[in-house]
């Protein structure tokens, strides 16, 4: 997903970053993402606002597969998650003997709850039915979001199979601890879902699962007839085995990222010109920052001799959103323009200087006189021209105003030209 916004990170220290996080998240919920970004950030240079995006996709794909792990456990064991709640709530006796609470009376509790929750915060925000139908559609769409945006990761095939993968291992987990005890070893994949099920509840609700991962695997052992003591045995062998490797990786990761990134001599010049798409790259990346819910930034010139004043128009063109494409003349849109002699750089050149400035996401050439047509294809958020032009001059500014965007007209920083510079190199 940091490959959809334009950056390149090394395995290893996307390695230790999420490793770092994992530790994070054991004491402190939700803060090893935070740190990830910022690991991230300082050795990889990858800006930690647009890592954020890729965090929440990350976390709603997760939700989905945790969904879908709920729904297979549900299907090969109908009634499971009702015994699992009797069992929870039985407190001292056994699940099934009446005296505990049971999981029809939970049901009816969580979902009063709920609808007092809603009622609150409807009456509270004085928000309508309607109003809270349309909260509703807004998440199911952001959901949405979350799975369309596979479809546009580069390599979402291998994005796909490393999902499995990883929901493959934990399941497994569960099902390789049965081996530790001779009284679990005749469990089998069924009761692994439910395990995970089960297990992913346990560390949601408890910094790290402590506690809370134990005992819910305890109860869901016993919902399968294991003996008290095993099961408590079993559930907290299944928590410090994870715990264990999150707490040893994460701390071995924290000493080595600097060490690692101090003896690496990292060449980016590679990667600068990957920052260079062709229009139909452009638009699938376009297609992935609006998923994130990034604004989209959009200036176009033909950046012969890159000087002072174009620095301080790009920098302010930056400040308008979180990604800014820039569409460059390409060398026979430039001789139909300023004549013959021009440009002084051919379009590949201006293209890897532009690539190579930070504030800079894409660089897209175009052959026309215009960059209209490829400003109808990408469709920014944020049109941004220099100059003293008015909106009705600037090409695509109907078109992005027409979809709901902006169009900003920047000062440009006198006494710095192209064609002043190239006129003191002839007559110097």
């Amino acid at each position: 997903m940091i490959e959809s916004l334009g950056h390149h990170t090394t395995k290893t220290n996307a390695f230790f970053a999420v490793f770092i996080g994992y530790l994070a998240n054991q004491a402190v919920p939700r803060l090893g993402e935070i740190l990830k970004c910022t690991f991230l950030a300082r050795y990889e240079k990858v800006p930690a606002d647009k890592l954020i995006g890729t965090i929440i996709l990350e976390r709603i794909i997760d939700a989905l597969c945790l969904l879908i792990v709920f729904g297979i456990t549900l299907i090969i064991q109908p009634d499971i998650y009702g015994k699992l709640i009797d069992a929870i709530f039985a407190g001292n006796n056994k699940p099934g003997d009446g005296k505990g609470i049971s999981s029809a009376l939970i049901t009816l509790i969580v979902a009063g709850a709920v609808i007092i929750i809603i009622v609150i915060w409807m009456i509270k925000n004085k928000k309508t039915f309607a109003d809270l139908g349309l909260a509703l559609k807004k998440i199911g769409q952001r959901i949405w979001n979350g799975v369309s945006a596979v479809q546009h990761l580069k390599k979402r095939g291998q994005f796909i199979a490393y999902t499995l993968l990883l929901w493959g291992l934990y399941l497994s987990g569960g099902y390789l601890g049965f081996l530790a005890f001779q009284q679990t070893g005749h469990y089998g994949i069924q009761e692994a879902f439910t395990i995970l099920s089960a297990g992913s509840i346990g560390m949601i609700v408890s910094p790290g699962g402590i506690g809370a991962y134990a005992y819910i695997i305890e109860k869901t052992m016993q919902v399968y007839g294991l003996n008290k003591g095993i099961a408590l045995a079993f559930g907290w062998i299944l928590w410090l085995a994870q715990t264990t490797v999150i707490v040893l990786g994460g701390i071995i990761s924290f000493v080595s990222i600097p060490y690692y990134n101090k003896k690496k001599k990292v060449k980016r010049a590679d990667l600068i010109a990957d920052h260079i798409l062709t229009q139909e790259d452009a638009i699938r990346r376009t297609a992935q920052w609006r998923l994130l819910k990034k604004t989209i930034v959009f200036t176009n010139g033909v950046f012969d001799i890159l000087h002072k004043g174009h620095i301080f128009s790009l920098s302010q063109a930056a400040k308008e959103g979180d990604f800014l494409i820039i569409g460059l003349n390409a060398d026979s849109s430039v001789k139909r323009l300023k004549g013959e002699s021009r440009p002084v750089n051919d379009q590949e050149s201006r293209a890897l200087v532009l690539a190579s400035l930070l504030m800079v996401d894409a660089v897209v050439l175009f052959d026309q006189d215009t960059p209209l047509e490829l400003i109808k294809s990408l469709m920014p958020d944020v049109l941004v021209k220099g100059g003293d032009y008015t909106v009705d001059q600037i090409a695509g500014a109907k078109e992005v105003i027409g979809n709901g965007g902006r169009v900003i007209i920047n000062s440009i920083l006198e006494g710095f030209s192209t064609t002043n510079i190239i006129q003191q190199l002839n007559n110097p």
